[in-house]
């Protein structure tokens, strides 16, 4: 629905107002989305009826009156009697029923008469003083979203507790009601309902009604297909040839249905695509058959997707399946009052969507005590996987389960090099290099080739197959158990304290994991920042330095001791933002302390 908006006031005094609160309306994406026109005097063509006429016609069509009285009563140009146009136009839209919106501009003295229209206007209406014109946008966009609210064109309260207006008792999915309540009785006992229990009354007790209207947590939980009111429910599925997300695909899907079909068919995608091997008959006559990654540990990182997901984000929560992990990617961000690093330890639960979260919680699919992550990460170690890890990507907070235990932080742990790092993701995807793949790779000599990779078969990362030029090196499974990983925690908590959570790793000799992250309040590029002095002779770090620095001293730091790094190694070495490190890039290089050698691709940053 749209509607038509009428602009009035002494014409000259707000001319540019006027002017640019009519660009404003019809190109704003969101407010032009219900607006059909906007009328303005001053854009009339010339007419054979007296201009009053015209304003009169044109403000008794109209949905919205918005009027902007300032210091005038009458303009410059016209008759000095009577009553002014501006206030004419504000009567016929009060006897139209047109909605009124009346702002004021603060001005240091208004003529007379202007004051007693204030005075009148005060009487019949609630008016908003404005001092500059972003006031008065910021005006009339809260009196567009009450006016929307009000006619229920918008919601504005929490999304899974307002009213899905387009479902009707016809859209429930009888088989997800049945289904509900039978895990309902299995699971949670003393809230069971009988399998008799129609849809409403269902509904009824878990609160998911407004009246006798639906909310959009029951057509999200319950209907067939909330696909068919909103595209956002779709989710998407990749499986990637690679380590890097992108064409070509090995496989896509798009599931619809509602939020429990999703999970189930979710999990089975990617329990699809993942290797599985048989385990011995120690337990039953059946061998059992076991994954690359534990199914309750991808359900639980899906169904929290699912439900703690801003359903306000257009986007669609996605699955992506690599040769070394799973990601799984939430539009949305962290609750206020949670950071990632508690997500690793016992915290309290902060819901974004309740009803959603009860409806699962009713069901036994999740808890809403805040120990599923734990459990995540207790399962992850007790199957030797690496702990997933968590991050705000843009606009979508993503958790990420590794397959794989050659993550990033355990390939620096072992001294792996920027150079060697760009052997990686062909390694994982094919599983074996060759010396001359390795200098295609890199762009280095035979002996440089074969010097990295030999230096990769001695921490364990590949294993040497054959002699001579026909040898391959074969990647190798890094083991990894409960103990070390509670150890990469608690290292990762022993820091040079910078704020909160910063830290960095002293005793294995990286720079920086995390420098200056989670200041709060500000971001400045230059921040000062308190870490390791580790120039010495031998590129070693000396721990018993601490000098204060700023980002720049750091990214100079890193690239002396890691010549040729790129602008990602740097990024991730610095630990801060990748906008933060490209600024701090750039005028270390006007300052002529750095330059870039090579391509784009394959070139990196050398000191000067």
């Amino acid at each position: 629905m749209k509607f038509r908006v009428f602009i009035s006031s002494v014409q000259d005094e707000f001319a540019e107002e006027r002017r640019r609160l009519k660009q404003w309306l019809t190109t704003d994406l969101f407010v032009s989305r219900f607006v059909e026109d906007v009328f303005l005097f001053e854009d009339v063509p010339s007419r054979g009826k007296p201009p009053q006429d015209v304003f009169l016609d044109e403000v008794k069509a109209a949905d919205i009156y918005i009027g902007l009285i300032g210091s005038q009563y009458y303009g410059k140009t016209s008759a000095k009697r009577g009553v002014s146009a501006t206030e004419q136009e504000y009567d016929a839209a009060g006897a139209s029923d047109c909605e009124r919106w009346v702002y004021l501009k603060a001005v240091d003295k208004r003529d007379a008469k202007a004051t007693a229209f204030v005075s009148r206007v005060n009487r019949d209406v609630t008016r908003t003083l404005f001092v500059t014109f972003d006031d008065l946008k910021s005006a009339v966009y809260s009196s567009f979203v009450a006016f929307l609210d009000r006619r229920e064109l918008i919601e504005v309260g929490e999304f899974d507790k307002s009213v899905c207006r387009e479902m009707q008792s016809s859209d429930i999915s009888d088989e997800t009601v049945t289904w509900y309540l039978r895990e309902m009785a299995y699971r949670k006992r003393k809230a069971a309902l009988p399998i008799t229990t129609t849809a409403d009354e269902l509904f009824t007790r878990l609160g998911l009604m407004k009246g006798n209207r639906y909310t959009w947590a029951a057509a999200l939980c319950f209907s067939r297909n909330p696909q068919q009111w909103s595209y956002r429910t779709t989710l998407k599925c990749s499986w990637n040839e690679g380590v890097e997300f992108g064409r070509p695909f090995l496989d896509t899907d798009k599931f619809e249905g509602n939020l429990f079909e999703l999970m189930r068919q979710g999990v089975d995608f990617v329990m699809a695509h993942i290797a599985q091997s048989r385990g011995l008959r120690t337990e039953s006559f059946q061998a059992p058959m076991r994954f690359e990654l534990p199914r309750e540990v991808v359900e639980e990182a899906l169904v929290n997707a699912l439900v703690h997901r801003n359903w306000r984000l257009s986007a669609s929560v996605e699955i992506r399946l690599f040769a070394d992990r799973v990601e799984i990617w939430n539009p949305g961000a962290l609750p206020e009052g949670i950071t990632i690093p508690q997500l690793y330890e016992t915290h309290s639960s902060y819901p974004v969507n309740e009803l959603v979260l009860k409806v699962f919680d009713f069901a036994g699919v999740i808890e809403s005590l805040g120990t599923g992550i734990q459990r995540m990460i207790e399962t992850c170690r007790k199957e030797g996987l690496p702990d997933p890890t968590w991050e705000q990507n843009g606009s979508s907070f993503v958790v990420t389960i590794w397959k794989d235990t050659w993550t990033t932080a355990r390939l620096r742990e072992v001294g792996v090099t920027d150079r060697q790092m760009l052997a990686m993701p062909r390694l994982k995807t094919k599983h074996e290099m060759a010396v001359a793949e390795y200098m295609e790779l890199t762009g280095v000599t035979r002996n440089t080739a074969t010097a990295d990779l030999v230096a990769l078969a001695k921490v364990g990362v590949v294993k040497r197959v054959g002699a001579g030029r026909g040898a391959t090196y074969v990647l190798q499974k890094c083991t990894i158990n409960a103990q070390n990983a509670q150890s990469n925690v608690n290292a990762a908590k022993k820091s040079v304290n910078i704020v909160e959570n910063s830290r960095i790793y002293a005793e294995n000799g990286r720079l920086g994991d995390g420098i200056n992250e989670g200041i709060t309040g500000h971001d400045a590029a230059n921040e000062g920042i308190t870490t390791v002095d580790n120039v010495r002779p031998d590129n070693k770090l000396d721990n018993n330095r601490t000098i204060n620095r700023t980002l720049d001293d750091v990214v100079i730091e890193v690239i002396r001791m890691s010549p040729g790094i790129n602008r990602a190694g740097v990024t991730e070495a610095v630990g801060r933002r990748r906008s933060v490190v490209a600024e701090a890039i750039a005028r270390l290089k006007v300052a002529g302390k750095i330059e870039h050698r090579g391509s784009k691709k394959t070139g990196g940053y050398f000191a000067l």
